[in-house]
């Protein structure tokens, strides 16, 4: 079995998400902040479509029931991805141990998809769990193709410490004080 099938495995989604949530407590995610409300009621959901040229879609599909699902990218508190579209934006946080258990490599990109081959295969880590979680601080990205309900969730306020989501309040119990809002 490959790497990649094995993560992409629901015992290899399982591990990897034990040893992620090991070494990152918490996952970070931006959404549009017009979708506040939306995501009050449906939580975060995965709308990201398509793969890496490189990725073999096969992979994907054998762990999915034949399709290529749409991916929701969560990354670090420390070093979050910026946003690819124009916001303005909110930053949500989850519990890594509260994830869907569809934690995978990120598909969408290229070096994330590459790098645990390389880690496995120069011998920088001895296990694919491993690897994944050094893949992951090192391209800041990880995805799941389930939902996150919201009430998993946490939001960053004004004066909400932006490396500290444990802090942050439970978004169900949003009380309307002042959200952090990031225009780009």
């Amino acid at each position: 079995m490959t790497v990649h099938r094995y993560l992409l495995s629901k015992e290899g989604r399982r591990n990897a998400q034990v040893a992620l949530a090991a070494a990152f407590p918490f996952l970070v995610h931006w959404g549009k902040a017009k979708a506040v409300q939306s995501i009050q009621q449906y939580g975060l959901i995965p709308r990201t479509q398509g793969i890496d040229s490189i990725v073999d879609a096969a992979d994907i599909k054998a762990a999915f029931d034949g399709i290529v699902p749409a991916a929701l990218c969560l990354s670090y508190p420390m070093h979050p991805l910026d946003p690819m579209q124009d916001g303005p934006w909110v930053q949500f946080a989850v519990q890594t141990r509260d994830l869907p258990d569809c934690v995978c490599l990120d598909w969408t990109l290229r070096a994330s998809w590459r790098l645990p081959l390389v880690l496995l295969d120069d011998g920088q880590c001895d296990t694919p769990e491993a690897a994944f979680v050094e893949a992951f601080r090192r391209c800041r990205s990880v995805v799941v193709a389930e939902p996150i309900p919201a009430d998993r969730l946490r939001i960053r306020l004004v004066d909400s410490p932006p490396d500290m989501p444990g802090n942050w309040p439970p978004f169900h119990q949003y009380d309307g004080r002042r959200v952090y809002v990031r225009e780009v």
